[in-house]
């Protein structure tokens, strides 16, 4: 990278060295239940991350792989003054600027390429996990913060979220109650789905072209067949042939390459130092393995690396940038070309 700035290396002097005590621990940006927001046009990653018992640390951060020869790196884009204004359970609307309080976020951020806003459903906040009903959008050609449609119906801590940009809709799905549309350009609620409802640790790849996603759950593969116009989903657990021992682990990261035609997996273990392999499904659900070579231990120990799609695809290059830990470079996969 442009060197070796982290994203320790960018916290500024009142939230340093929060490693543990009243605020949580800031290596929990990266290491906790929390995903990022991918915007592969441009390379860019928003991390936004902590909650629960594990950081207070609401910072919105962007590591930007693009550059005229090499990564630009990270980048802190909007943080409280003070670690004192994130009260457990609470969303400081009353301050200036506002700053949504920190959560896990699963796989409940999204990119929206038309407003470049970090949409944020849900999550488990900081310090007791309980659910929110506020919802965030993050706008980063302003790095402010604003509050959009609360969660209604009987929504229950959002895990997923899949942005549909030409319908301009979002499909929330939680983990226990039900799960519902997002209608972006009116901030408003639609349909709720009850059907719509995974673990904790899925994470999603949706094909445009054919309205479907996939979910990969512990365990479990789920294709979601969307009908965005009139609001209703279809689920199945699907169970695919060829490689497909990884599927059995915990989950990582995933996203679909509309260049080949192909959903990527990219299996990670929290505490493991490599990632000896990277899988395709094809439509037909046939997976195929392919080992990595080269440099393959930037998965820090204390982090989960990829987990809850912290991850920028960007086939202009057919690769994938990862992030590490805070105090770690970032680094990237190359697909192989198919």
């Amino acid at each position: 990278t442009n060197g070796d700035v982290t994203l320790n290396d960018t916290m500024p002097a009142a939230w340093q060295g929060l490693d543990s005590g009243t605020y949580g621990s800031n290596f929990n940006i990266t290491a906790a239940f929390s995903g990022g927001a991918a915007n592969p046009i441009d390379g860019d990653l928003y991390i936004h991350g902590g909650g629960h018992g594990d950081s207070a640390n609401p910072g919105m951060w962007r590591y930007r792989f693009a550059g005229t020869t090499l990564p630009t790196g990270w980048e802190l884009l909007a943080i409280p003054a003070s670690a004192g204004i994130c009260s457990p359970n609470t969303d400081p609307t009353a301050t200036s600027p506002v700053f949504p309080v920190s959560s896990h976020t699963y796989n409940g951020l999204g990119f929206d390429p038309d407003t470049a806003k970090v949409l944020r459903f849900g999550g488990g906040q900081w310090n007791t996990g309980a659910m929110p009903s506020k919802n965030w959008a993050f706008d980063t050609t302003t790095d402010t913060w604003a509050e959009t449609q609360n969660t209604p119906y009987a929504a229950n801590n959002p895990v997923v979220a899949i942005i549909n940009d030409i319908g301009r809709k979002v499909l929330i799905i939680s983990h226990s109650g039900d799960g519902w549309f997002y209608r972006i350009d009116t901030n408003t609620a639609g349909a709720n789905v009850s059907e719509a409802q995974q673990a904790f640790d899925s994470v999603s790849s949706y094909d445009p072209t054919r309205n479907r996603a996939y979910l990969w759950a512990p365990s479990e593969l789920w294709q979601v067949d969307i009908d965005w116009i009139n609001e209703t989903v279809t689920m199945a657990e699907v169970t695919p042939t060829g490689s497909t021992g990884f599927l059995s682990g915990s989950t990582g990261a995933m996203f679909y390459d509309h260049d080949s035609d192909r959903h990527w997996f990219f299996p990670l273990v929290e505490g493991s130092t490599s990632m000896t392999a990277v899988y395709d499904m094809t439509p037909g659900l046939v997976i195929t393995s392919h080992t990595t070579s080269g440099s393959n231990t930037g998965l820090d120990t204390d982090a989960w690396g990829g987990s809850y799609n912290k991850i920028c695809p960007m086939l202009q290059w057919r690769a994938v940038g990862f992030i590490t830990g805070i105090d770690d470079a970032a680094y990237v996969v190359k697909l192989p070309i198919l």
